[in-house]
């Protein structure tokens, strides 16, 4: 005996409840596949967004460590190179940036060439990322400086002096009632 319900002409006239739960399971295979593709493409978005943030904020670093890595000494020559660890990346609120140079080569009668790896940090799905740089930098007096010399003729510019420290507080005294409010 057939189960399905026949017209007049023979025909078919609906669907048996296996062929609806078996259309229902494959659009819900299909849709499952497309919504983890999205989330997939979601994530690779913002992973690209900050790396491009982080390409950025290289940009922001680098002029800074030309005028930055090599000090002054009081002669006025560069001094040896700053290492710099977690320090923020200028407007760029989310970017930390760390630099460590090696010499890369010497010459003599030729400014040194230091390798300077440029790390810049984030932190991106609870876990710290990072994105390396590397660039050969020469130790040699700051732009700015060699500029001011040119334009100036002035001396040698001596480093900058430290900042000064507030004064210490005297201990175990009550802040008067002016301060409290």
């Amino acid at each position: 005996m057939n189960a399905t319900w026949k017209t007049r002409r023979g025909k078919q006239r609906g669907m048996t409840l296996l062929e609806v739960v078996l259309a229902l399971g494959i659009l819900a295979l299909g849709m499952g596949s497309i919504l983890s593709m999205l989330a997939f493409g979601a994530a690779l978005s913002s992973q690209a967004e900050r790396r491009a943030g982080a390409a950025a904020a290289l940009g922001a670093v680098l002029p800074d460590l030309e005028e930055r890595l090599f000090p002054l000494l009081e002669d006025g020559t560069a001094g040896p190179p700053e290492v710099f660890e977690g320090r923020p990346v200028p407007n760029f609120p989310r970017y930390t940036h760390s630099v460590r140079a090696e010499l890369a080569h010497a010459v003599p009668g030729a400014p040194e060439l230091w390798a300077v790896d440029v790390s810049i940090e984030w932190r991106g799905r609870g876990a710290r990322r990072s994105l390396d740089f590397r660039t050969l930098m020469p130790r040699a007096v700051p732009l700015g400086e060699r500029l001011r010399r040119a334009a100036l003729g002035a001396p040698p510019a001596s480093p900058p002096p430290a900042a000064p420290q507030p004064p210490a507080a005297p201990p175990n005294t009550p802040p008067s009632d002016e301060a409290r409010r």
